[in-house]
């Protein structure tokens, strides 16, 4: 583990999960502990290093995946759209 992600990362891959926490924060007004949990939730176990596929979506990309879930299809911009559960 790397601090506060529940993954291991690399330098480029710590700034990378900062800047999609902070995206989030900023777009769902989510404060940075729910945040966080939300990043932990969905990749723990699962390393974030060089040359992963993850960098070939934006911060913002990651976000809305992150809070909504991918299968909510969140970037047809559903009606209704809610966010995952969280806790």
């Amino acid at each position: 583990m790397t601090g506060k992600y529940e993954f291991h990362v690399n330098d480029e891959g710590r700034s990378f999960c900062d800047a999609i926490v902070a995206e989030m924060m900023r777009l769902f007004s989510i404060d940075e502990s729910e945040a966080l949990g939300r990043v932990n939730r969905l990749w723990r176990g699962v390393d974030f290093v060089a040359d992963d596929l993850r960098y070939h979506e934006t911060e913002e990309f990651w976000a809305s995946d992150v809070y909504y879930g991918h299968g909510s299809s969140w970037w047809t911009n559903p009606s209704g759209l809610k966010p995952l559960p969280y806790p």
